[in-house]
């Protein structure tokens, strides 16, 4: 047998935590599901390091992650705060965030066999 060593830790981004600056490239890397940790519901990026970003859920980037498909390589980036201007959160800020997707890089996740598709974290229904 052949062993090769994993490494990579896991760090959390909470865009609601410490205050970010607009522009802030929270993560970037391979989009590889939805996952809960301890500060609820988080999106999962693989770092070409082999490392692992859990971006925190928030309105704005739900709505755009709707858009991106497991495999994908992405780069989120805060936008800051906006005023909802409608709604029932009208008047109230809102987190906003900018998707960047590399299509050249999109569905070649290092590690993964590319015939095969990478292993779901499940459907963000399901958590809600």
């Amino acid at each position: 047998m052949a062993f090769e060593e994993i490494s990579g830790a896991r760090r959390y981004v909470r865009h609601s935590g410490e205050p970010k600056e607009p522009g802030t490239v929270l993560a970037e890397g391979w989009y590889m599901g939805i996952g809960k940790g301890p500060f609820g519901i988080f999106y999962l990026i693989r770092e070409d390091s082999g490392g692992e970003v859990a971006v925190n859920s928030a309105g704005h980037l739900d709505h755009l992650m709707d858009r991106v498909s497991q495999g994908d390589f992405v780069q989120i980036v805060y936008k800051g705060k906006e005023i909802l201007k409608k709604g029932p959160f009208a008047g109230r800020p809102s987190h906003t965030f900018t998707i960047f997707r590399d299509r050249e890089k999109s569905g070649k996740v290092p590690g993964f066999d590319e015939a095969k598709e990478p292993e779901s974290y499940g459907d963000i229904s399901d958590l809600l």
